[in-house]
């Protein structure tokens, strides 16, 4: 079986971080945290300075790592794709060297990632890598990769989402995939 993993809020703690950040920034920039969000020049500034710095110290989700580890030893093959880009990095890194370094920091090892992917370009890539299975912690993700003929498992930790084949964690991915092999 060939797995499609979304990174962020999907295996690490991307959200929290980038809110920890911002208040920071906010405080910083003594700009309303929401301002932030809303305006796209402060919005540019705020990644350019962080992401990097986002990408390599993210948490890990509880089990991640060792689930995605007992899949590929039961023969599965994890594709990371991500709508990670080179967009808000210096231009002297590639978006590959911080996502490849904090995957191996983490214990997790993946057959390939595919980076700048999101809604129709994620189902292209989910489509064109033969993937059976792509979980995503977003639902617009997962109903363009669902119209292409991708299975999808929404990872939907905050309970967002009245979705059928939704997870909550590591261990219900485990479970729902040892029962649809």
């Amino acid at each position: 079986m060939k797995i499609g993993v979304d990174l962020d809020n999907t295996i690490c703690n991307t959200s929290d971080l980038v809110n920890k950040y911002a208040q920071e920034y906010a405080l910083t920039k003594k700009i309303n945290f929401d301002d932030i969000f809303e305006d796209e020049k402060i919005k540019e500034d705020f990644f350019f300075k962080y992401t990097t710095d986002i990408f390599t110290k993210v948490s890990i989700k509880d089990n991640a790592s060792e689930v995605i580890n007992r899949l590929r030893e039961k023969g599965c093959k994890i594709y990371v794709i991500t709508a990670r880009s080179n967009y808000f990095i210096a231009k002297e890194i590639d978006v590959l060297e911080p996502t490849s370094n904090w995957l191996i920091k983490n214990n997790i090892v993946v057959d390939k990632i595919i980076t700048n992917c999101y809604g129709p370009t994620k189902a292209i890539a989910c489509r064109d890598n033969n993937i059976d299975l792509m979980i995503d912690d977003d639902l617009y993700n997962c109903q363009m990769v669902n119209k292409l003929g991708v299975k999808y498992l929404l990872f939907d930790e905050k309970n967002r989402y009245n979705e059928s084949n939704k997870v909550t964690n590591w261990l219900e991915v485990e479970k729902y995939i040892e029962g649809n092999e």
